[in-house]
């Protein structure tokens, strides 16, 4: 009897011990199916999630100034990937535009360098998905130190300089004097040419300044050197950038974006004016102009790559040769293949050694078209909306092989 009593405690405690662990092993399992489910959709999954559903990606970047105590967003851009159309878009938005704060003490008017600082990079975002009409899913910050370390990494990047620009910056302790004309730069040499600000243009300048730094290392740097597929280099990358972009979310958007019209980027920059308040410069953001702006960006977006047509680009044409009649004849040969030649006249030197083309708009395409009849490769980002034109072509002394 005491036998058969102690064989039953046995199976008891047998019994009580499979089902802990059993219920230990179900435990596990459901904790890992629940980091499965939160890795999958709420991080390693969002890029897919909107690349499966057609949405576009969009993210946040913020170059930080750490040349004062508390860093600043010195650099904001958005950049935005359209899945269906393999269509790509930056949004630049003014350091000093004036956004509105939602806080406990009701709405403040703000800086977007200051938002970051003083409230925080989620506070950032909302502020401006909120302006913007928008979802940003995505953030990326960087600091100067980061953005010459890639630059290096890469080499260097190829830059046109349209006029000397000699400037002291104080604040970061940095002497610059960069020269006219066509430079290899390296990370520091980059640095002091985005951090530039005497010249008339001002702020806009240095954003114009910041894209087409972007677009020369897309186009010359990372796509020239193929290095999107380095998986070494990519994270490499990531260590000099703090984002919520995990490996396998970048990994996604990098195959899909594989094919992505990366010569055709739409750009636009928020609109507004130049104000003072109590002294401090502002930029007041036009709302409704912004809001029409965003949505023919999207419409844009949406739409798939185009062939240029000749006649809708606008082009103008400069003698920097020293060779007079070279620009009217280049003129005559673009307009007998059907460009629109909207102006001709004098470089701002006759000593360009070799023909180069600007592109004025943000889209490659125009000026490769441009490049094909002249047959001249060197073409440079120089955004200037305020000339109206969408190529500029500057004849060298190398003007016998153009005008062939």
């Amino acid at each position: 009897m005491d036998k058969e009593k102690l064989n039953k405690k046995k199976e008891k405690k047998d019994t009580r011990t499979s089902f802990v662990i059993t219920m230990g092993i179900l435990i596990i399992l459901l904790i890992v199916l629940i980091y499965i489910y939160v890795h999958y959709y709420f991080l390693g999954g969002r890029a897919k999630s909107y690349i499966s559903r057609g949405k576009p990606v969009a993210c946040l970047f913020l170059g930080l100034d750490d040349s004062e105590k508390n860093k600043k967003a010195d650099t904001i851009i958005i950049g935005i990937y359209n899945p269906p159309t393999k269509r790509m878009g930056i949004i630049f938005i003014p350091r000093d535009l004036r956004l509105k704060v939602p806080t406990n003490l009701g709405i403040k008017q703000e800086k977007a360098s200051v938002i970051l600082t003083r409230y925080g990079l989620k506070k950032m975002v909302k502020v401006i998905e909120d302006f913007l009409h928008m979802d940003i899913p995505y953030h990326a910050t960087m600091d100067i130190e980061g953005l010459i370390k890639i630059i290096d990494l890469l080499g260097s990047v190829e830059i046109f300089v349209d006029k000397p620009m000699k400037y002291i910056d104080q604040a970061a302790g940095l002497y610059i004097d960069i020269p006219r004309g066509i430079m290899k730069v390296d990370g520091l040499q980059v640095m002091k040419f985005i951090r530039f600000r005497d010249d008339e243009r001002g702020d806009i300048g240095r954003i114009d300044r910041q894209f087409e730094l972007m677009i020369n290392v897309i186009q010359k740097g990372i796509l020239g050197k193929n290095i999107l597929t380095d998986i070494k280099f990519i994270k490499l990358i990531l260590r000099y950038i703090d984002t919520n972009i995990n490996f396998r979310d970048l990994i996604s958007l990098l195959r899909d974006t594989s094919e992505a019209d990366f010569k055709n980027i739409e750009m636009i920059r928020i609109p507004g004016k130049f104000i003072k308040v109590y002294g401090v410069d502002y930029i007041e953001p036009d709302e409704q102009k912004t809001k029409k702006i965003v949505i023919d960006f999207f419409k844009t977006l949406n739409k798939l790559k185009g062939q240029c047509i000749p006649s809708e680009i606008k082009v103008q044409v400069l003698n920097g040769s020293g060779k007079s009649g070279v620009a009217r004849s280049a003129r005559d040969k673009l307009v007998r293949n059907g460009f629109n030649v909207v102006e001709f006249g004098n470089a701002d030197s006759q000593n360009y050694q070799n023909t180069i083309i600007l592109d004025r708009s943000g889209n490659i395409q125009k000026s490769q078209a441009v490049s094909r009849i002249l047959q001249c490769d060197k073409i440079y980002p120089k955004i200037n909306y305020f000339i109206l034109v969408d190529v500029t072509v500057i004849v060298g002394k190398d003007y016998k092989n153009i005008l062939r």
